[in-house]
C-alpha cells in the first residue's frame, strides 16, 4: 500500500486516490466527499470488463491512446 492510485469512475469523470486512503480513513477518521463515497458504491468491480468500460467512458482520452 502506498506506492498506487486508485482510479474510480464517476459520472463524466475520475476520482484517482492515493491507495493509502484506506489507512487515512481508519486511522484518521477521514470522510471522503459524498460523491466519492457514491461512486464507490457504483463502481463495477475492479478487473471487470463493466470496470474497464466505465474507465473508458469516464476517463480523460489521453489516458487511453490504444482506444481511440
Amino acid at each position: 500500500m502506498g506506492v498506487s492510485n486508485l482510479w474510480l469512475p464517476g459520472d463524466g469523470f475520475l476520482f484517482v486516490a492515493p491507495s493509502l486512503i484506506l489507512h487515512y480513513m481508519d486511522a484518521h477518521e477521514y470522510s471522503p466527499p459524498d460523491e466519492f463515497q457514491e461512486a464507490v458504491r457504483a463502481c463495477p468491480p475492479m478487473r471487470s470488463m463493466a470496470y474497464l468500460k466505465a474507465l473508458l467512458k469516464n476517463g480523460p482520452k489521453e489516458l487511453f491512446p490504444a482506444t481511440g
